[in-house]
């Protein structure tokens, strides 16, 4: 996920969810409207939105700081420039890596907020809150965006909360290239996240829950993903390849998720940005005529038409970081398969 980019157009949110057919959300709205046909056709509502990250303090804080007044200040000043730019949705990243800008009772303070991990602000105060309440005097709605397996930046774990799930939790976690993941394959890391959404919709006025492309890790050549006890406990009499049991794992968090917040924000929406490529049409003809190395179903097992077919996700954020005219992912291409 980089930093700070731009989301497109949605139509008006309802009091309640309608979760019969998602919004789908693309960039470059204008252009996609002019391929489709559909230039003139009016929006009710707009969603602008901008990705604020967190994590590495790539966009928010800059600098790391147990002073409110400088989180304060410095999220002040970035709302007040996104507004003016013409942006009406923040889409903030509220749990980088199994931490928090929030007090939580499943997860530490967040490093990148304060300097190191499971310090609190001095003087304490709800961060999350604070984000939220600016963001909606100025009219902005407000998405926490969260990553939901990432345990770690890096394999030091010295640097880790002894109230971090690496520690209270180890069987859960696994070391995947130089990083630590929750094992999605785990029920009870599904329970775990299901109850860190239910936490954040039951107590903040969320305008939405949002996942990136971050599910199963990007694959590394030659590093097979180390689940394989997890399959054979849970997966391998059901399920007849350990890759359809991936998708599953996957598939049921996202449905959890849904439930989750049906029952604690259901004016809340559940949105994804999945990795711009489901899969090449020579792998399955309902995919885009694309040539892409990797495709998010087959190596992320995130199967984002599912969801949407489902109704469990109310909008979807590609992401097509490719110009148009590339051979292998072409962006106008990619545009109009997401569109149909």
């Amino acid at each position: 996920m980089s930093s700070i980019n731009t989301g497109c157009s949605k139509n008006a949110k309802p009091a309640l969810k309608q979760r019969l057919k998602p919004t789908l959300l693309l960039f470059l709205l204008a252009l996609g409207s002019i391929l489709n046909g559909q230039a003139d056709r009016p929006l009710k509502r707009e969603f602008r939105g901008v990705w604020v990250a967190t994590v590495l303090n790539l966009d928010y804080p800059k600098s790391p700081s147990t002073w409110p007044t400088a989180h304060q200040e410095e999220w002040r000043n970035l709302l007040d420039k996104l507004k003016a730019t013409g942006f009406n949705a923040v889409v903030a990243q509220v749990r980088p890596a199994a931490d928090a800008f929030y007090p939580s009772v499943y997860a530490p303070w967040s490093a990148y907020l304060t300097g190191k991990q499971g310090l609190p602000p001095s003087p304490e105060y709800d961060v999350l809150k604070f984000m939220i309440e600016e963001a909606h005097k100025r009219g902005m709605d407000f998405h926490a965006w969260l990553n939901p397996y990432r345990v770690s930046m890096n394999l030091d774990t010295a640097q880790l909360s002894p109230n971090q799930v690496f520690y209270q939790h180890r069987d859960w976690v696994v070391p995947y290239g130089n990083r630590y993941y929750l094992n999605p394959g785990l029920p009870q890391v599904r329970q775990h996240l299901s109850a860190v959404v239910a936490e954040i919709a039951s107590r903040y006025d969320i305008d939405g829950i949002h996942f990136d492309d971050y599910f199963y890790p990007y694959p590394v050549a030659g590093m097979p993903f180390p689940d394989s006890l997890a399959f054979e406990q849970y997966g391998n009499t059901q399920f007849d390849t350990i890759t359809d049991w991936r998708r599953y794992n996957v598939n049921r968090l996202i449905e959890m998720v849904d439930s989750t917040l049906e029952q604690h924000a259901p004016q809340a929406e559940f949105g994804v940005s999945p990795f711009g490529v489901w899969r090449n049409q020579a792998e399955d003809p309902r995919g885009s005529a694309t040539q892409a190395s990797i495709g998010a179903y087959d190596a992320l097992y995130a199967d984002a038409l599912h969801w949407a077919e489902k109704g469990w996700i109310d909008y979807l954020v590609p992401q097509l970081y490719w110009h148009i005219g590339f051979e292998v992912a072409d962006h106008a291409e990619l545009q109009r398969w997401w569109s149909r």
